[in-house]
């Protein structure tokens, strides 16, 4: 269900579905603490979360999820994180077990084991984890629960696009994202992409106030509190 419709960063353009883990402290030790994420996700006695994240126009929905809507969720937990690559869905003890489609699940290791096991079996389908709302308002994040696997792959690097980049038209890559790949190319011996996704629109709950609008407040607010101010 899920590893038959991940995309492959390195021939899916703007049309793809991935499953990604942010991360969250590489600054404080680059290189020990990329490779005990590494380590991590291989290690069949462990467990960790991810995110299922897409861009689709209707056909590629159509084709890919049976839906009928195009779909952008791109939504993270962490503005830098891997691109995954599961063996089978084997590897998957939960998927968006409440009702909003979010786990809450805990950071510590063996909370989180507890979490896994309570939960297993539970999961959603890709297209419910993907469209699922709450009070009529699409819901920002979902959530999956991975055990270890030493045929799970990074397959890439994504980088979460930004609302002040977003507003700004800014699609560069920040340097940390390329340190980051270097270090995980090296570790596992080949190379791979830095992925950029795009904001997610649908986390401005505002549909009637166009981009252009947004823009212009975002453009004054930068002049009125200097640049600094509002840097992703």
């Amino acid at each position: 269900m899920y590893s038959e419709i991940l995309s492959d960063p390195q021939r899916d353009g703007e049309n793809f579905i991935y499953l990604v883990h942010g991360l969250f402290d590489i600054d404080k030790n680059s290189q020990k603490y990329l490779e005990e994420k590494v380590a991590l996700m291989q290690d069949q006695s462990r467990y960790y979360s991810c995110s299922l994240v897409s861009r689709l126009d209707e056909d590629s929905a159509g084709e890919k999820l049976r839906g009928r809507q195009m779909i952008h969720r791109t939504a993270t937990m962490g503005n830098i994180g891997f691109i995954l690559q599961i063996p089978s869905d084997d590897v998957i003890s939960a998927a968006g077990v409440c009702s909003y489609g979010d786990l809450g699940t805990p950071t510590e290791k063996d909370e989180l084991a507890r979490c896994a096991q309570e939960h297993q079996g539970e999961i959603m389908s890709p297209l419910e984890m993907l469209t699922i709302k709450k009070d009529h308002q699409r819901y920002i994040h979902n959530e999956l629960v991975l055990r270890g696997s030493p045929e799970t792959k990074i397959v890439g690097i994504y980088v979460a696009q930004s609302l002040a980049n977003y507003l700004a038209g800014d699609t560069s890559l920040p340097k940390q994202a390329t340190e980051v790949r270097d270090v995980i190319c090296k570790k596992i011996g080949r190379d791979m992409l830095v992925v950029l996704l795009p904001y997610q629109d649908q986390t401005i709950e505002i549909p009637s106030v166009p981009r252009t609008f947004l823009q212009e407040v975002y453009t004054r607010l930068k002049g009125l509190l200097g640049p600094k101010t509002l840097t992703p």
